[in-house]
């Protein structure tokens, strides 16, 4: 016989509902977004926002299972480690964008500083010219001309340490090499102390005519300004090398103009091109792609070319 309620309760008694049910298992997109989270550290977004979503997702059913289902922490530190490894992607991203930016703005920097230590190089070679009438000569076996313009740099102190009737290998003359200028180090081009990559021009006028020769040359005859007939400010008179042709600084040595080959050693002091010092004073960056002919003829002193710096 069926069981018949009980009609004798007290109609005013509030229903008392059954005691919650126990947790019956783990929820399984609590579960997941934990493991995407941790991998959202390697996976980044790929595997961060898929574990926020099921974290989300997890949490709310958890919340919802009236404690039938577990999971709540795991849900939680899914959510946690996910977006963390979201952050981490656009943390990422954004150093990735920022890092070539970085890079241009120092390589910027670095060429201006080059072209500032070659604008003190030239303006020294001016006042040494109204010193002297002439430019300073190259000796074969004296010392460079960037020793010789140091008086005009200001380093008239470790000038008169240089004995300058000896060769710069010389006992004396070979210890001052470590002690270069900073303005003869080119920033950015990494070489052995004492070692420069800022040279003139010079010619052999042993198989070049007077057409085919550069501001300096081994005759050992004293060049004037008024000698460059194709214009002070159309011919170069210092330029940045490439740094395997790299010389030490007080060495009387320099970069060897041969029309044949007008860009040998030169083109890759920074990405894109060159610093040149013009005759006249001022700095320019040539571009490697300067076509050859064009860059002989502002190499040559007397070529008479039509060629113009236009940089």
């Amino acid at each position: 016989m069926s069981q018949q309620p009980n009609f004798n309760s007290p109609m005013d008694e509030p229903f008392k509902p059954g005691p919650a049910g126990k947790a019956t298992g783990t929820s399984g997109k609590a579960i997941a977004s934990l493991v995407l989270g941790l991998l959202s550290f390697v996976g980044m977004c790929l595997t961060g926002i898929p574990g926020l979503i099921l974290g989300i997702i997890g949490l709310s059913d958890v919340n919802k299972s009236a404690g039938r289902l577990g999971g709540k922490g795991l849900a939680i530190a899914g959510i946690v480690l996910s977006t963390i490894g979201i952050f981490w992607t656009i943390g990422a991203i954004l150093v990735g964008m920022l890092l070539p930016a970085v890079s241009q703005v120092r390589e910027a920097a670095r060429r201006v500083t080059s072209a500032n230590n070659m604008r003190q190089q030239a303006l020294s070679m001016h006042n040494y010219h109204s010193a002297y009438g002439a430019l300073p000569t190259q000796e074969k076996n004296g010392l460079s001309w960037r020793v010789h313009i140091l008086p005009f740099l200001e380093q008239q102190e470790l000038y008169s340490r240089f004995n300058l009737e000896e060769p710069w290998d010389s006992p004396n003359n070979i210890q001052l090499i470590p002690e270069m200028p900073e303005f003869f180090a080119c920033p950015g081009v990494e070489l052995p102390p004492g070692l420069t990559i800022y040279q003139v021009p010079f010619s052999n006028t042993d198989f070049l005519q007077e057409e085919s020769l550069s501001v300096f040359d081994n005759s050992g005859k004293a060049i004037s300004f008024a000698q460059i007939t194709d214009g002070t400010s159309n011919t170069i008179m210092i330029l940045e090398v490439d740094a395997s042709a790299a010389v030490e600084w007080t060495k009387p040595d320099d970069w060897d103009f041969d029309p044949a080959n007008p860009m040998l050693n030169v083109g890759t002091a920074f990405p894109g091109g060159f610093n040149v010092a013009i005759a006249d004073g001022a700095t320019v960056f040539v571009p490697s792609s300067i076509p050859p002919e064009e860059f002989k003829a502002l190499i040559t002193r007397a070529g008479g070319e039509a060629a113009r710096m236009p940089y």
